[in-house]
């Protein structure tokens, strides 16, 4: 999945500060301004002391940026030592604990990612900001097709959720051979989750699952019916 940098400069663009504070180990956090140095990076969790970084979108951005004509399958992750100097506040500046977060946070880190070379585990950062104001279109501009003439669908359902058994695999394997669709791919609600809550940025009443068909600019289509979904491109096949 891709997660688009437009968030990130608008972000920068309001010169937003972090504020003097406790952080979550005690230390001071200093002064810091958000700037165009920073980049977007997903907290998976913390193992061994280490917090662990997903930088695989931001390093795909970067390399598109210096017109590197690469595909890369990988998914780019980065550790960073957790010690008490090591502070983490919300994007209001305040400082918070490390078991505010939840996996898959949206981050802001100062990191030059010139300096990244594959396979690199490691990185030395001072401080991690939260991005708490994700919504609606963080959370759909992480999916968009990146061509204005493709669409993907995404299924939205509950953890552990069987899918409609009726809609075999190959029926969607035929619709994106024979139409403009994409990809397909499928996320699971999580309640309350910034960049998991699906039901209230997007307002569905309709009970999951719920199939959204996405073009370049967002959602075009919602259904709780896979056929209806399917049925959307009849018209292109």
């Amino acid at each position: 999945m891709k997660h688009s940098m437009v968030a990130l400069l608008s972000i920068v663009s309001l010169s937003v500060l972090v504020a003097c504070g406790q952080g979550s180990s005690g230390q001071e956090l200093e002064e810091e301004v958000i700037t165009d140095d920073h980049i977007v990076a997903y907290f998976e969790g913390i193992e061994d002391g280490r917090v662990i970084l997903d930088i695989t979108d931001a390093r795909a951005q970067h390399l598109k940026e210096q017109g590197a004509d690469v595909t890369d399958s990988m998914v780019h992750l980065v550790q960073v030592e957790k010690t008490d100097e090591l502070v983490v506040a919300n994007s209001e500046g305040e400082a918070i604990e490390w078991d505010e977060l939840d996996p898959h946070d949206r981050m802001y880190i100062d990191y030059d990612l010139s300096t990244y070379n594959t396979g690199q585990t490691t990185i030395e950062l001072d401080h991690l900001i939260l991005d708490d104001g994700a919504g609606k279109d963080e959370l759909i501009g992480a999916q968009l097709p990146d061509d204005e003439e493709a669409y993907r669908i995404i299924i939205v359902h509950d953890e552990g959720q069987v899918l409609e058994e009726s809609v075999e695999e190959e029926d969607f394997n035929e619709v994106l051979a024979e139409t403009p669709l994409e990809s397909y791919a499928t996320v699971h609600q999580q309640d309350g989750h910034r960049m998991g809550d699906y039901v209230n940025a997007l307002d569905i009443e309709k009970e999951l699952p719920v199939y959204l068909i996405l073009d370049h600019e967002g959602v075009t289509y919602k259904t709780d019916e896979a056929e209806e979904a399917l049925s959307y491109f009849e018209d292109e096949m």
